[in-house]
């Protein structure tokens, strides 16, 4: 039913009501002096009505005792017509003293307070006529000028029949006529209660009332009155006050209870639906949204519309000029209370949306960013009518909606990164090649790809959960022995970075595997889980393997017809004696294709020595050697070649340096390669050092050549030790093969020695190697 609809069927009820007044007063004329008491109780009516307090959706007051007291000084009809004028009455001075009165103007002009002055004239007098019934059926006296037992019970009828009639068709007016009907009806009956504990408690006094007029005069009644009227606003103002009290109370604990769970979610839709159901309880309102502002697409949406208690969708805008755009642009609270149209147009906003009689609407602000706007909407003109009390609410919760906004849109963001980083990971788990398996601390699987569970011939549910430190059968795939694993984790607890070691799985067949043990520690170092990586080496050993082969048939293939060549340039040379008829350059042409022979053939010759040192198929002929001598014997051959290019050529070997055993002929040429580099590079006029010393700590003897060339950079020494490898940008005298270093390395190594470089660019370089001592190898 419509609001005009409504208001017309109350002023109805209230007309026919009138005629009924006239014609009950034309049957049943009230006495003479009845007009007198009308004149005092009208009055009093009006103000008990007036300074009541809101209570379940309509007001509570000391009229039901005002009323019934009046119907046993006047009788029915002048008690009627005291309800029907002071209800008219008490409207009218509600409507146009309504801010004094702490109350608000009911919009529409006077006929929504016609309206609702005819419904409750009608309600009182109505009940005030049927309470008269029932006091007369029982045989009440009319006027009441005395009180003793046989009046007990028609005046207990009295107050009970008027306040039951006056309840019920108050819920009938709430159910039917209300603008918010059913909830208001239930609004009532909640409060119901409360409402006639208040009410029905002083009745007990009504017969005090006429006893006070009839046997001891006006007058005293008037100052009966002023002390009623004193005690009213002392119980409106007590009443006023434990309702704000209660209000703020509820207010507080809903803030905290709000606060709480606004701070303690991290999910948009956890944060929305707390708001929904807590905001009400604070904010009486028709309906609430949060507008959530975009500022790179310039659009406002509204993941949260609820109206009437139902939750709605509402479509995401372009950002336009309404009040949600106006908030968000001055960044400060709102309030409007009825004549919306003209207050919209001063605020230059135009309507968007559901017309609203009463709205708030806070930004929500997030430092200096504004995220979106609360806001509360009254869509009834006489339904819940904001105040600044709602607006400093709603401001006091903008902020930390505003905050756990943020929060959730913060974790939103880092929960879809990290999902897509798992995702990526995840990825890359399971397309690579190696198998990986990520234990916790306690060495319990957590998870593996899919190439490892290949490997081992297990599926990934089968791996999960298994703890390799006590699970035999998972270290047996694995290829570990019992103590492997809690070895290789101790390393990694002193501080090693990686433990990698080669050996077999399990067929079949049989593999051979690289297995790799990294730790995983949090941002304390602390170390909270293990990655093991194994990496299939079968097809890797088999390409090497392929290449060794290659290489070898490709040079046996080659030193074959170099040694034939040579055989046939030597035949030659011998055949054309000097001084026998020949060309002039004959002799010269083939001196030089034997020399080019020759150095093909050594090139071949040190890649074979190479390939069996790698291979380790190449046999020392250890004998017993003096340290001194071995040097010596290098500085003997290398000296012309030094003498050449002015470099002095020193030796350092101190005596009583102990014997070692080693293949003289293969250290010879260690020696002679690194005196042969050092002098190659080092300048005409510098100084090249062989030196030699013992190291009795580690039970070695130590061999060096130190130069005055242009040094090598860091970068650069890494790579001198492998095959064809030259430092890039120093040139010597001569040109090299790149074998030289990787030979003399694989040399060193084969005896159990190590061979190292130091040096700075431009102060030289010193290449020494250690050999064990007899004992030691």
């Amino acid at each position: 039913m419509n609001r005009p609809r409504r208001h017309a069927l109350s002023i109805a009820a209230g007309l026919l009501l009138l005629a009924g007044l006239i014609g009950l007063t034309a049957a049943l004329p009230p006495a003479r002096g009845a007009w007198l008491a009308w004149l005092l109780f009208t009055p009093l009516f009006v103000f008990t009505v007036t300074f009541g307090f809101p209570l379940g959706g309509g007001s509570v007051n000391l009229m039901p005792m005002i009323a019934a007291g009046g119907l046993l000084v006047m009788g029915p009809a002048a008690a009627a017509w005291m309800a029907y004028a002071g209800s008219l009455t008490q409207m009218l001075v509600r409507w146009r003293f309504a801010e004094p009165l702490g109350a608000r103007r009911a919009p529409g002009g006077l006929r929504p307070v016609a309206g609702l002055g005819m419904a409750n004239a009608t309600i009182i007098s109505l009940s005030l006529l049927g309470a008269a019934w029932v006091y007369q059926a029982a045989g009440g006296l009319l006027p009441l000028t005395a009180f003793g037992p046989a009046e007990f019970a028609p005046c207990l009828l009295l107050v009970l029949a008027f306040s039951a009639l006056n309840y019920l068709l108050a819920g009938g007016y709430f159910a039917l006529l209300h603008p918010a009907g059913p909830r208001a009806l239930r609004t009532y009956a909640r409060a119901l209660p409360e409402v006639a504990a208040y009410e029905v408690g002083p009745q007990i006094f009504t017969p005090l009332l006429p006893l006070i007029y009839n046997q001891l005069g006006p007058g005293i009644f008037v100052l009966f009155a002023g002390l009623l009227v004193v005690a009213s606003l002392a119980a409106r103002s007590l009443s006023l006050t434990s309702q704000r009290l209660k209000q703020r109370l509820a207010e507080l604990d809903t803030l905290g209870t709000m606060g709480q769970a606004l701070a303690g979610s991290l999910k948009l839709d956890d944060l929305l639906a707390t708001l929904r159901a807590e905001l009400p309880r604070v904010v009486p309102a028709d309906g609430l949204f949060v507008a959530l502002y975009d500022r790179e697409q310039d659009e406002v949406s509204f993941p949260l519309t609820v109206e009437a208690g139902r939750l709605l969708q509402t479509a995401s805008r372009r950002a336009g000029h309404g009040l949600t755009e106006y908030v968000l642009r001055t960044r400060q609270p709102l309030l409007i209370d009825g004549n919306l149209p003209e207050q919209l147009k001063a605020l230059g906003v135009a309507p968007i949306g559901r017309p609203a009689y009463s709205w708030i609407g806070v930004p929500l602000l997030a430092g200096n960013e504004a995220l979106g706007v609360l806001a509360v909407q009254s869509f009834q003109p006489d339904g819940e009518r904001f105040t600044s009390a709602h607006r400093d609410l709603l401001a006091t919760i903008g902020p930390q909606l505003a905050v756990a906004l943020s929060n959730a849109h913060l974790y939103t963001q880092t929960d879809q990164a990290l999902a897509q980083r798992v995702q990526q990971l995840s990825s890359i788990l399971q397309t690579t090649g190696e198998g990986i398996l990520l234990l916790n601390a306690h060495s319990q699987v957590l998870t593996a790809n899919r190439a490892l569970a290949s490997f081992l011939g297990l599926a990934v549910a089968e791996l999960v959960d298994r703890r390799l430190a006590d699970d035999a059968e998972l270290r047996a795939r694995l290829g570990l022995r019992e103590d492997d694993f809690e070895r290789d984790a101790a390393l990694l607890r002193q501080g090693q970075d990686l433990v990698r070691r080669t050996h077999s799985v399990p067929g079949p067949p049989e593999r051979p595997v690289e297995h790799t043990l990294a730790a995983v520690r949090n941002a304390d170092g602390q170390t909270v889980g293990w990655l093991i990586v194994l990496r299939d080496l079968t097809e890797e050993r088999a390409l090497t393997h392929l290449r060794d082969d290659l290489t070898h048939m490709l040079i046996h293939d080659l030193r074959s017809p170099l040694g034939s060549m040579q055989t046939g340039l030597a035949l030659i040379l011998q055949i054309l004696r000097p001084g026998q008829p020949a060309e002039p350059d004959v002799f010269e042409l083939l001196r030089m294709a034997q020399s080019s022979g020759q150095h093909m053939l050594r090139l071949i010759n040190q890649l074979l020595e190479i390939a069996r040192l790698e291979s380790g198929a190449m046999p020392l002929n250890c004998q017993p050697a003096a340290p001194a001598d071995l040097i010596a014997a290098t500085a003997e051959r290398l000296r012309p070649v030094a003498e050449s290019v002015a470099i002095h050529l020193l030796v350092e070997a101190p005596p009583g340096l102990p014997r070692l055993a080693v293949d003289v002929e293969l250290i010879g040429r260690v020696l002679d390669n690194l005196a042969d580099n050092a002098l190659k590079f080092s300048p005409d006029g510098g100084q090249v050092r062989l030196w030699t010393r013992g190291d009795d700590h580690a039970g070695r003897v130590v061999f060096g050549i130190t130069d005055t060339g242009p040094g090598i950079a860091a970068a650069d020494q890494a790579k001198l030790f492998q095959k064809f490898q030259r430092v890039p940008g120093v040139r010597g005298r001569r040109g090299g093969s790149g074998l030289g270093l990787a030979f003399c390395k694989l040399v060193i190594e084969a005896h159990r020695g190590q061979l190292t470089v130091e040096s700075q660019p431009g102060q030289g370089a010193t290449f020494a190697f250690s050999l064990p001592l007899p004992e030691a190898a």
